[in-house]
C-alpha cells in the first residue's frame, strides 16, 4: 500500500495552525478546511500560503470566477443510481440529502482551491477587486457527512478508497484519497454505488480530458486574481502544490459526476444559494 499524504487534522491543530484553520473556514463560509491546506500545515508552509492567498480568498469575485469552472469540460458520462438501489443499500431520503449537501461543499469550494493554487504557481497581474465582494459565499448551516480517519478504517473501506483515489494521484507519489470520498466511508453501500456509478468515466478516460479542460481555464482564472500573489518558489511545496492541482481538477469533475448520480435532474451547481 502507498503510503498517505502527511496532514494536520482540524482536531489536531493547535496554536498558529487552529488560527489559520479557523480563518479558512471563514473565508469559505464552509465547516471544513480542505486536504489542500491540511497538507501545507504538515509540510510547514501553510502560513506562508495563506498570507499569499487569504486577501483572494475573502474576495466574493474569486468565487464567481471559480464558479465558472465547474461549467466546463463536465464528461458525458455517469448516471442516475437507481432509486430501489439506494433503497437496498439503506440511503434513505435524509442520508441522500446530506450526502448531496457535502458534494455541493466540494462543488463550490474545490475550483476556488484550483485557482488559488494555480495563482501559486504560475501568478499573473492583479486586477481591480470587485465591490460585491463576499455575495457570492455560500453561508448556508452545512450538515455534512463526518469524515473518516483514514487510520480507522474497515480494510475492505480502505481497499475501496484506494482504488478511488489511486487514478486522481500524480503517478509515483504518496497516495492522495480526496476528502470527499471519505465523508461517505462511514456509508460503505452508498461509496460503492457512487464508484460504480462514475467509474466507467474514469476508466474511459473522460474523466481526465474534462480535468485538462477545467485545469486550463483555472490557470486563466489565476491570472486575473484581484489581489496579487507571489510566485511560490520552494521546490518542496512547488511539488505538494502541483500534485493538488492533479487531483483537484479531477475531483471538480468527478463531484458533478457524483451529483448527478445522486440528483440527475440539478446537475449543474447554484453557488449563490447551495
Amino acid at each position: 500500500m502507498s503510503p498517505d499524504l502527511a496532514e494536520i487534522a482540524e482536531a489536531e491543530a493547535r496554536g498558529r495552525t487552529a488560527r489559520i484553520y479557523a480563518e479558512i473556514r471563514a473565508a469559505f463560509g464552509l465547516p471544513i478546511v480542505n486536504l489542500v491546506y491540511r497538507a501545507l500545515a504538515a509540510s510547514g508552509d501553510l502560513e506562508a500560503v495563506w498570507g499569499e492567498l487569504a486577501p483572494n480568498l475573502r474576495d466574493g469575485s474569486v468565487v464567481s470566477a471559480a464558479a465558472e469552472l465547474v461549467g466546463h469540460g463536465t464528461p458525458p458520462q455517469g448516471g442516475e443510481i437507481p432509486p430501489a438501489a439506494l433503497k437496498a443499500a439503506g440511503v434513505d431520503d435524509t442520508l441522500r440529502q446530506q450526502a448531496l449537501t457535502t458534494i455541493d461543499a466540494y462543488v463550490y469550494a474545490n475550483p476556488v482551491n484550483l485557482v488559488a493554487v494555480s495563482a501559486l504557481l504560475e501568478p499573473g497581474r492583479a486586477s481591480t477587486p470587485s465591490a460585491a465582494a463576499g455575495n457570492d459565499r455560500p453561508f448556508r448551516d452545512w450538515q455534512l457527512l463526518p469524515m473518516a480517519d483514514l487510520a480507522d478504517l474497515d480494510p475492505r473501506v480502505r481497499a475501496l478508497l484506494d482504488e478511488m483515489s489511486r487514478p486522481l494521484t500524480a503517478p509515483g507519489r504518496e497516495l492522495l484519497v480526496p476528502s470527499l470520498f471519505r465523508h461517505f466511508a462511514g456509508h460503505s453501500c452508498l461509496l460503492a454505488l457512487l464508484w460504480t456509478s462514475i467509474a466507467p468515466a474514469v476508466r474511459s478516460g473522460e474523466v481526465t480530458r474534462a480535468a485538462d479542460i477545467v485545469l486550463s481555464h483555472g490557470r486563466e482564472a489565476a491570472k486575473r486574481l484581484p489581489h496579487p500573489v507571489n510566485r511560490l518558489e520552494e521546490p518542496g511545496a512547488r511539488d505538494l502544490l502541483k500534485r493538488f492541482q492533479f487531483t483537484i481538477a479531477r475531483m471538480i469533475v468527478l463531484s458533478v459526476l457524483m451529483r448527478r448520480a445522486l440528483r440527475p435532474e440539478r446537475s449543474r451547481p447554484e453557488h449563490a444559494s447551495s
